[in-house]
């Protein structure tokens, strides 16, 4: 079984780091458009959307709720944080067992 897609996920701002610079942004661009990947390019919404096509993980869904975070092991978890004995099907708000 073979990807379908590739999702591009350029660093966001935070309070600890800036995100991806627009330097950066544009040889992402650039890249994308010349790129022979072989699969569809998606990107997460950074406002890049106009150029490249946006992943849309749970139709219907408002933006910033439609996500899901899949981890390197292929795990399914509410979230990038949750440890690795947490349920997906937890409510986000409710601690996960340490």
């Amino acid at each position: 079984m073979g990807a379908s897609e590739l999702l591009l996920l350029p660093e966001q701002p935070t309070a600890a780091t800036p995100g991806i610079s627009d330097a950066e942004a544009q040889r992402l661009v650039e890249w994308a458009a010349t790129a022979r990947t072989g699969v569809r390019l998606a990107i997460s919404r950074t406002g890049l959307e106009a150029v490249l096509h946006a992943a849309e993980a749970i139709p219907g869904e408002h933006p910033l709720d439609a996500h899901m975070h899949v981890d390197a092991t292929g795990v399914l978890r509410p979230h990038a944080y949750a440890p690795t004995d947490c349920q997906s099907g937890a409510p986000s708000w409710k601690p996960c067992r340490r």
